[in-house]
């Protein structure tokens, strides 16, 4: 039997305003939340192959998305475990049907100083504060490195 597999789902627009704005902690990694392999085609048609997999890292953009995904791949049982990074009380319904009509094990992960009693009405089987020493701990580096030679700062005022 393999190893236990978990799903996280992040809530990008929620964290950002909980956790990140105003404070040194926006040049967040979240590379270990949402990176995956796909295929994606090549922007020239008559290209052969067609299609080249990719590393693909996205912030998923809404809370219909978001829920969209879960409820997706917690139907298809595409994971053993489902963790939302959110505080928001939008996504207490999904959240609630994953966890009690299909009934697949969930954590919350919430930015904020406590979590909504909406969300913690859902009885998720873990509740996590995204601490401020864990945001500060997943910083990229100052100066990221691409692979073609190109290189990004962080920008002087999140410093």
């Amino acid at each position: 039997m393999g190893k236990p597999t978990a799903r996280v789902y992040v809530d990008g627009f929620n964290l950002y305003h909980r956790a990140l704005k105003g404070t040194k902690g926006k040049w967040l990694d979240l590379e270990q939340f949402t990176v995956h392999n796909v295929r994606m085609a090549l922007s020239d048609p008559g290209a052969i192959p067609r299609t080249v997999e990719v590393i693909k890292t996205e912030e998923k953009g809404s809370d219909v998305n978001l829920a969209s995904h879960l409820l997706l791949d917690a139907c298809q049982s595409r994971a053993d475990f489902y963790a939302i990074a959110t505080n928001d009380s939008d996504l207490a319904e999904p959240i609630r049907m994953v966890k009690k009509e299909l009934g697949k094990p969930v954590g919350i992960l919430y930015p904020s100083d406590r979590l909504s009693k909406v969300l913690l009405g859902c009885q998720p089987d873990l509740v996590r504060q995204i601490r401020r020493g864990s945001v500060s701990a997943s910083q990229f580096p100052d100066v990221v490195k691409f692979s073609d030679g190109r290189s990004v700062c962080k920008p002087e005022e999140w410093a």
